[in-house]
Parts: structure tokens; C-alpha cells; sequence
């Protein structure tokens, strides 16, 4: 009879969400007792793979027991983890993969269904076993390895775009009631993708391949209650609708970077995917003289610029000069510390660098443009995001006597410099721009910032604030506490040790890849790669 695991590690492993028994239809396996002590192993060990009995009907004898035996293994793996054998335990993990690929050539829905927890703590094994340094064989993606697709199908070159033509139309004639709106008309969203094809109170609001079925058809058509957009707003014209339903007709297909992704931030970042560089550019420098507009009305300000920066201020020309010529000389530094391609614009659209010439101009800055008190120990600070890529220096970041020479300001234009290279790419939480930025500042001038010393006193009570993963992933810590925790972490995958897959990880996000997939190819998923290094 298989001794029962003490009940202290029934409590933990409970806590970490994991199982003893594996659940096949109607029959029922004992897996291995794994030891807990090494928690970090979290959901690896012991995978819990319940389906409904009507689904594992389709799933031979012989598949089943083939998957409680991936099952079994994945917990041997987890053992070894636990013990310290990380080579073996990665052997364990390369034959628990090998087999699962082999099953998963079958086109069975069930039989992928009943790997796909597997599967999911394989990705986690990766992560874990790759920070102590074991090496693996490539994990592929879940829809490369399967016919069954996690997202909505993608669509083809001649399909109507909806990142291009359907989320514009959205965006404009929907904002209020099914978009940005605190409360959804009839309970359909649709800020993204993923809750259009949701649907409301009344149903599903598409049927992909039936545009005349589709009840967003109807609506915009008068064709099914009040016509849409309601409120007195001007139907959509002949062609719009025209183009909604040959979308839907053509499979209602998406072509967007994610689902989930907010569709007014789809449609920038697809424009700035397809744009040059100059159009980019020339984007961005309109739309800081707007911004400057906004915050100094009447006050023209003094520019320079060159083929990658747009300078402008309320301070001398001369001091706009060499602030381009301190952030030129940050904008090189960074493309070779963090080994972006030669040849090519560190940041695709470039970067506009606002110089204030007080601080009480910088802090209006804040309200003004951001909607937020900026901190009174910040000097400068940086924004990214597809179609925008600013950042700001305070009076205190460029005196009126700076010199290209000047440390301070050297440091805070890499600061910036990298938060907003790193910030730009696709979903890179501040936290993990700002952290590498400040780990290059600690590195490249660690005696010549006096920031870094105040920077390492702060540390430790803002990584106290840090009471769990979720605190720093769900953006719950003030901006200064996730720069400082983020510094921390960074400064753990930019070690020596873990240089090679962090570089990787760059590689992956500048070749488009999210962050989330980037980390999990390369660390683990965020939250295992967090919970992992803070220990909680």
C-alpha cells in the first residue's frame, strides 16, 4: 500500500494546486507521492487531467494509459527537481516530451485535450529547470505541435483585414456603449477581439462564414431591433457594412498580435508594423508638438534633431544641442549593450525627448499629458507604446550649465534611452523596461550616479511591497517600487550564468514575439519566472 504524504505536505502541496490522483473518464490512477520541499517546482509535479466521461469515449485504452504514464513522468521529473538532479530530471522532462509530440500527431480533439495540461507543465518544467542552467531540447508551440488552434484562426492575405478595416469601423461608430464604455450595451463588449467574438445578452453577436446569421449584421442594418450605432449617430455607410460582412463571409478571421489585446491598441500597432521608419518618425514628431501644445500653450519651443531623436524644450537651443548630443551618444551605448542590430534605427519610429526647463514644468507634464503625479526624486522618465515612444527630462537631468561630459545626465539619457527601446516592443511591462534600464545605468556608471547608491537603499522596502508575483504582474506597486523590484530581477536574468537566454529573450521580442511567449521560450512564463525568483 502506498504510504500517504504527511499531512504538513498535503497542506502545501494543496496550496500550490497539486494532486495526487489523475482522472481519466470514469477510472482513476495513483500517481508517485512527490516531495514538496522544493515548491518552486509548483505545478510541474503531479498534473491533475480531468475531462468530462463523453469526451474520454473517443480515447483508445491504450492512449489513456499512455498519458498516465506522461503523467507519472512528469512527477518522476518532479522528484528529481526536488532532490537537486536538475540533468536528470531534464532527461526525465526530453522523454516525457518526445512521447507527448508522438501522441499528439493524432488529430484526436479528446486524446490533445487530455494532453494539454501536460503539455502546459512541460512549459513551466522548461522555465524552471532552464534558470539551474539544464539544457533542453526547443519545447514547439501548442498550435504548431496541434490541428486544433488555441486563438482564432488568423487571416489569410486576401481576407479583409480586421486589424485594418473592421476594428477602425468599431472604434468609431461603437466607443461609449461596447467600447471604452464602463457598462456594455446589451452585455457585448467589444474592446477586444476575443469579447466580440464573446457576444452579449442576445448571443453570439458573429457567425464566422455567415454574415446575413450574424446579429451584428442585422443591428447595423436596421434588420433586427433599433439600428446600430444608436443614440442619433449616422448608420454606417454602404461600404462599411459592405466590408463587416464580407469579414465575417471570409471566416471572421483575425490579424492582430493578440485576441486579448485591446483593439484601439491593435490598430496602432499594426499601422506602426507596416509603417518606415520616416513615416513612424514623422508620426511621433507630430504628435509630441500636439502634446507640447497641450501642456505650454503659446510657448514655441526650441528643436533639433537627427535621423533617430526629435529634441524640444523650453530651454536654451544650445542646451537642446547637447542634450542631442548626450542622447545620441546614449542611443549607441545602448544598441551595443544590448546587441541590437547594426545598421538599423535602435527604435523603429524613433524617440522625442522633451526638456523642461523647472520642475514645476515637469511635473505639469505629469498631470497634463499622463494623468499622474510624476515622483519628486525622478529626473527624467520614458513612454512607449506602438505608436509613441517619448521620454522627459527635468531641470535637474539638464542644468543650464551641461556638458556632454556631464555623468548624471549621461545615466539618466540611457535610462531612458533603454526603458523605451524595451517598452516599445510588443506587451513589455514597465517594470521590466525600467529594470534593465537601471541595471545598464548601475553597470556603465556605478561611480558616477548618485542614484544608484539612494537606488540600492530603497531596494529592500520596495521589495517588501512586493508580497507575492501578482503584486508586480497585476501593476499593484507604485512605479518606483516595480522599477526597484524589476531592477532586482532584471539584474538576476542579465547575470553571467542566464546572459545567453537573455539575450535570446531580446532576439525573440525584437523579432515580434509577445513578452509572455519570449520569457516562456527563454526563462518560464512571467509568473513562474517572478514567483520562482522572489520566492512567494
Amino acid at each position: 500500500m502506498q504510504q500517504s504524504p504527511p499531512q504538513t505536505e498535503l497542506r502545501e502541496a494543496e496550496f500550490l494546486g497539486s494532486r495526487y490522483q489523475t482522472e481519466l473518464g470514469n477510472q482513476s490512477y495513483e500517481l508517485p507521492y512527490m516531495s514538496s520541499k522544493l515548491y518552486v517546482w509548483l505545478f510541474i509535479c503531479l498534473a491533475t487531467i480531468t475531462l468530462p466521461s463523453a469526451l474520454c469515449h473517443a480515447v483508445t485504452e491504450e492512449e489513456r494509459s499512455r498519458v498516465v504514464e506522461l503523467a507519472v513522468g512528469v512527477s518522476d521529473a518532479g522528484n528529481l527537481y526536488a532532490a537537486g538532479s536538475f540533468a536528470q530530471s531534464a532527461a526525465k522532462i526530453g522523454e516525457v516530451q518526445k512521447e507527448l509530440i508522438e501522441l499528439l500527431k493524432s488529430k484526436d480533439a479528446a486524446l490533445h485535450g487530455l494532453l494539454k495540461p501536460i503539455y502546459t507543465r512541460l512549459v513551466r518544467a522548461h522555465g524552471l529547470l532552464e534558470l539551474e542552467g539544464a539544457e533542453l531540447t526547443a519545447l514547439p508551440s501548442w498550435n504548431e505541435l496541434t490541428s486544433v488552434p488555441d486563438t482564432p484562426t488568423f487571416a489569410s492575405p486576401t481576407s479583409v483585414s480586421f486589424a485594418k478595416s473592421i476594428a477602425p469601423i468599431l472604434t468609431t461608430n461603437c466607443q461609449g456603449c461596447h467600447i471604452a464604455g464602463q457598462q456594455a450595451s446589451g452585455g457585448l463588449r467589444m474592446d477586444t477581439f476575443s469579447q466580440l467574438l464573446r457576444g452579449g445578452d442576445s448571443g453570439a453577436a458573429i457567425v464566422p462564414g455567415n454574415a446575413a446569421e450574424s446579429l451584428l449584421i442585422k443591428k447595423v442594418k436596421g434588420e433586427s431591433g433599433d439600428r446600430m450605432p444608436a443614440g442619433g449617430r449616422p448608420p454606417l455607410t454602404n461600404d462599411e457594412v459592405a466590408s463587416i460582412a464580407t469579414w465575417i463571409n471570409k471566416g471572421a478571421t483575425f490579424d492582430g498580435p493578440s485576441p486579448e489585446m485591446n483593439i484601439s491598441t491593435v490598430i496602432a500597432q499594426v499601422w506602426a508594423g507596416s509603417a518606415s521608419h520616416r513615416e513612424l518618425f514623422e508620426r511621433r514628431q507630430q504628435r509630441s508638438l500636439e502634446r507640447w501644445t497641450k501642456v505650454l500653450p503659446g510657448d514655441q519651443p526650441a528643436t533639433a534633431a537627427s535621423d533617430e531623436l526629435f529634441v524640444l524644450g523650453n530651454v536654451p537651443p544650445e542646451r537642446i544641442n547637447t542634450t542631442l548630443i548626450i542622447v545620441s551618444q546614449a542611443n549607441a551605448l545602448a544598441k551595443k549593450l544590448l546587441k541590437a542590430p547594426a545598421g538599423e534605427p535602435l527604435l523603429k519610429g524613433g524617440l522625442t525627448v522633451f526638456v523642461l526647463k523647472s520642475r514645476y514644468d515637469y511635473s505639469e507634464f505629469g498631470r497634463m499629458t499622463e494623468s499622474r503625479e510624476l515622483p519628486k526624486e525622478w529626473l527624467g522618465h520614458w513612454h512607449a507604446d506602438p505608436l509613441d515612444a517619448y521620454s522627459v527630462l527635468a531641470a535637474d537631468a539638464a542644468a543650464t550649465d551641461i556638458k556632454p561630459s556631464d555623468k548624471t545626465a549621461e545615466a539618466v539619457a540611457l535610462q531612458i534611452v533603454v526603458g523605451a527601446y524595451l517598452g516599445a516592443h510588443s506587451q513589455v511591462p514597465t517594470w521590466f523596461a525600467e529594470g534593465v534600464a537601471r541595471n545598464l545605468v548601475k553597470t556603465t556608471f556605478r561611480r558616477g550616479d548618485e542614484r544608484i547608491n539612494l537606488w540600492q537603499q530603497n531596494y529592500p522596502a520596495a521589495l517588501l511591497k512586493a508580497e507575492n508575483a501578482k503584486t508586480l504582474l497585476e501593476g499593484r506597486l507604485d512605479e518606483e517600487a516595480a522599477g526597484l523590484v524589476g531592477m532586482g530581477l532584471t539584474g538576476f536574468l542579465m547575470e553571467r550564468n542566464n546572459r545567453r537566454r537573455f539575450d535570446q529573450l531580446l532576439e525573440l521580442l525584437r523579432a515580434g514575439k509577445s513578452f509572455e511567449d519570449a520569457c516562456a521560450a527563454t526563462f518560464a512564463t512571467p509568473e513562474i519566472m517572478v514567483k520562482t525568483w522572489l520566492g512567494k
